[in-house]
């Protein structure tokens, strides 16, 4: 979390954005995510938001705001929230790589989507890889990256015969982006 916090400032600052970084789901609330365009869970895991909370963040999704869930905000603690499960990731985690935990492997894109400009169509990347029950597609979402299976050792978790890790998807008037990397 810190890192990505460091990234995302880091981000922020090279593009004139403004930025608040928290761990309080107390800002969860339509008063103040009124006062921003994206909201990001950066590795954001276990029980986060309470019933008024979760409706909130739904409202400001709906109703035109941006989401980018990161790594962790995508991972099994956020089962218990049907809305979440199904709307935001459109799948569900069912694991990572072990043996080893971390692994070198190549990122394939799926299409051409801004979020990914600049990026080369396949490149190497060392990470902790999540697999899921379900291609996220059949929930509406568009992938825009995969991870090559055959490039590093999945074990057990393998979703041939592709694995999504980076998918977009429209929300009501909304926006979300889930990045597993």
């Amino acid at each position: 979390i810190p890192a990505g916090n460091k990234l995302l400032t880091q981000i922020a600052d090279r593009n004139g954005w403004q930025i608040f970084l928290t761990e309080n789901g107390a800002v969860h609330n339509s008063a103040d995510l009124s006062r921003f365009d994206v909201v990001i869970w950066a590795n954001a895991s276990g029980p986060l938001l309470l019933p008024q909370q979760r409706a909130a963040l739904k409202a400001f999704i709906e109703n035109g705001g941006g989401f980018i869930a990161i790594h962790a905000a995508g991972d099994n603690s956020h089962s218990d929230w049907d809305w979440y499960q199904n709307s935001i990731l459109g799948t569900g985690f069912i694991g990572h790589t072990m043996m080893p935990h971390k692994q070198d492997a190549d990122i394939v894109m799926a299409q051409a989507h801004p979020v990914m400009a600049g990026l080369p169509e396949r490149w190497s990347h060392y990470d902790e890889w999540y697999a899921f029950d379900k291609n996220p597609d059949l929930a509406g979402a568009t992938v825009i990256a995969n991870v090559d299976e055959s490039s590093y050792e999945p074990g057990k978790y393998t979703m041939s015969p592709t694995h999504p890790v980076i998918w977009v998807k429209a929300i009501g008037n909304g926006r979300s982006l889930y990045s597993a990397l």
